[in-house]
């Protein structure tokens, strides 16, 4: 009796082994894969000791390499290299990347022909690219489809106003993080406070540019020329708001403000404007400026005093959260 018991057993066990390992090499067979033999004939010389065991294994083995084997035929479009192009886009133009890009997309992330990455113009929206050859100092590439569609607005968000600092990596830092944060324009202003007397206009763009990739915003902020307060000043709509951060004042915060001034029927706008004084201060003549301008609206940031580029920081996104910077499908952000 007991004999014609194990007998059943092991038939049993051997019907579920065979069943299960059918199966997987119909999961297996179904998605073009072959036997990872290596692996699972390891597994099979071990079939007289643990035969349950085995039909786990094997199982296992099936599933887990036809979801790799599956997923690294089309990769997520947020992990590839994603660059800005001079040039207007569109569906089958051919790329001819800079020596710079061309470096990065064949050295450092190693792409082939064949190989896929984003590229952006900032007007057109977000494009998938196919290598066509991959050189450190040429590769090109040809556009195939559109990834993301073109922004509502050409450059969304709000015009920063702002002294230069003296540091070349707090002013770095401060373009980086105004870009990620989705503002329109950059506008350095020389104050009388202000230590820099010129910016390289080109080096803070690539900055930008570089910001405006790794965030995956569509658009890239303007960068202006330095220019003096006044001039500023007396160029600025007096219709359109301008809200002037300045230190150790009893005025309303900036988003009590902006609310109450922002148009409730646009959700995207460029005309207002944020404004930070440089390090150490306005000067009470420039105080005294902006309180007579109409488009001035001082407000506070709070009771601490903030460096220039944190309050930067601060004021882009106290008007993000209030819905005045760009978002993502807007292309500011």
């Amino acid at each position: 009796m007991a004999g014609i018991r194990l007998c059943l057993g092991w038939s049993t066990i051997a019907t579920m082994i065979l069943t299960q390992l059918t199966n997987g090499v119909a999961i297996g067979a179904r998605k073009g894969l072959q036997w990872p033999s290596d692996r699972l004939r390891t597994t099979y010389s071990s079939c007289h000791v643990l035969p349950w065991r085995l039909t786990r294994a094997a199982f296992k083995n099936f599933v887990s390499y036809a979801s790799r084997k599956d997923k690294s035929k089309t990769p997520s479009l947020h992990r590839l290299p994603r660059l800005f192009v001079e040039k207007n886009l569109s569906i089958g133009d051919y790329i001819n990347f800079d020596s710079i890009q061309s470096n990065y997309l064949a050295s450092v992330m190693r792409l082939k022909q064949g190989s896929y990455c984003l590229v952006f113009d900032g007007v057109n929206g977000e494009f998938q690219a196919r290598i066509e050859t991959a050189d450190k100092r040429e590769t090109t590439a040809v556009v195939e489809r559109e990834s993301r569609p073109p922004p509502v607005t050409p450059i969304g968000g709000p015009v920063l106003i702002f002294s230069p600092l003296k540091s070349k990596s707090r002013m770095q830092f401060l373009v980086e993080k105004a870009t990620e944060l989705g503002v329109g324009s950059l506008v350095p202003a020389k104050m009388r406070r202000t230590e820099v007397t010129k910016i390289n206009v080109e080096k803070t763009r690539r900055h930008a540019v570089e910001a405006a990739e790794q965030c995956e915003r569509l658009t890239v902020p303007i960068i202006h020329d330095m220019q003096d307060l006044s001039d500023i000043l007396a160029d600025w709509p007096p219709e359109c708001p301008l809200f002037c951060c300045i230190e150790r004042t009893t005025n309303e915060g900036l988003a009590d403000e902006m609310l109450a001034h922002r148009d409730p029927t646009s959700k995207l706008s460029a005309s207002f404007g944020l404004m930070v004084g440089p390090e150490g201060g306005y000067h009470d003549e420039e105080r005294d400026t902006l309180m007579n301008h109409p488009a001035v609206i001082s407000v506070s940031l709070g009771e601490n005093i903030l460096r220039a580029e944190t309050a930067a920081i601060a004021g882009l996104s106290v008007m993000r959260m209030c819905g005045g910077v760009g978002d993502r499908k807007d292309g500011g952000g």
